[in-house]
């Protein structure tokens, strides 16, 4: 199982990924783990992700550009039309769409 994160701080699963039982199943070859950071995927020279929120309330949302340069790049590389896709709404609630 292939299981690629898209993420503005790698470096923050360093750890959890590399001493658990998510580890062991890579050890194993169960499972493939490929953390990407987002923001190599910005075409701006500070690579910034993320943008104020339009109506001006507090708070920063993600850019949808370096977000739709990463799937995409996902989707070219790996075997995408047999994976899901899970993202996460405001909210914290989950969404699954099935490419």
């Amino acid at each position: 199982m292939r299981i690629d994160i898209i993420t503005v701080l790698p470096e923050m699963l360093e750890s959890p990924l590399g001493c658990s039982i998510i580890r062991r199943a890579c050890d194993k070859g169960l499972a493939e783990i490929h953390v990407h950071n987002l923001r190599d995927y910005t075409t701006n020279r500070y690579r910034k992700v993320d943008d104020y929120p339009f109506g001006g309330e507090a708070g920063m949302v993600i850019q949808i550009e370096p977000v739709d340069r990463a799937v995409s790049a996902l989707r070219a590389e790996s075997d995408f039309h047999r994976s899901r896709w899970r993202g996460f709404q405001p909210k914290d609630r989950q969404r699954v769409v099935h490419a």
